[in-house]
C-alpha cells in the first residue's frame, strides 16, 4: 500500500501522478511473503484501513470504515469456507490491530494540510471485481 499512500499524498499536496503505460517496473516488493503467507494477508488488510484513515476526509471516513470493516468481515468468512482458517483469523487480527492503533494512524494524518479529496475511483471495487468479474486496471476504466 506505500505506493498507493505515496501516490495519494503527493497530489494531495498540490503533485501530479501519472501513469506511463510503456514503462517497465522491477519491483522486488513482496518478495519475502508469497501470497499464502497469512501474514501477507495481515499486512495487506490492516495497511488498506490505514491508508483510508491517513488520506480520507472525516465525512468520508464516517461511512468508508464501517463499511470496509463490514467487508473485511466478508473476506475473512470467505476465507474461512474455502478452508483457510489461517487467513480468515489474519484478517480479523488485522482489524483488531487497526482498532488499537487508530490514534497512532490518525496523528500521520497532520504532515500533510492540503485539502482531502475524493476523486478516486467513482465505483465499488468489490462489486466489480467480484460481482462483475473486472479483474484488470484496464476492465475497470473501460465502459461497460
Amino acid at each position: 500500500m506505500e505506493e498507493i499512500d505515496l501516490c495519494w499524498r503527493s497530489q494531495r499536496a498540490g503533485y501530479q501522478t501519472a501513469y506511463v503505460g510503456g514503462s517497465h517496473i522491477y519491483h522486488l516488493g513482496g518478495g519475502t511473503l508469497k501470497d499464502g503467507n497469512p501474514l501477507k494477508t495481515y499486512l495487506n488488510f490492516r495497511n488498506g484501513l490505514q491508508l483510508l484513515v491517513k488520506n480520507c476526509s472525516v465525512n468520508d471516513l464516517i461511512w468508508k470504515i464501517p463499511l470496509r470493516m463490514c467487508l473485511d468481515l466478508v473476506a475473512s468468512i470467505r476465507f474461512l469456507l474455502q478452508g483457510s482458517f489461517p487467513h480468515s483469523v489474519a484478517v480479523l487480527k488485522a482489524e483488531f490491530n487497526f482498532l488499537i492503533t487508530i490514534l497512532h494512524t490518525w496523528s500521520k494524518r497532520s504532515q500533510f494540510r492540503a485539502p482531502y479529496k475524493s476523486e478516486l475511483f467513482k465505483i465499488l471495487l468489490v462489486w466489480e471485481y467480484f460481482i462483475k468479474g473486472k479483474g484488470t486496471f484496464q476492465a475497470l476504466v473501460d465502459p461497460d
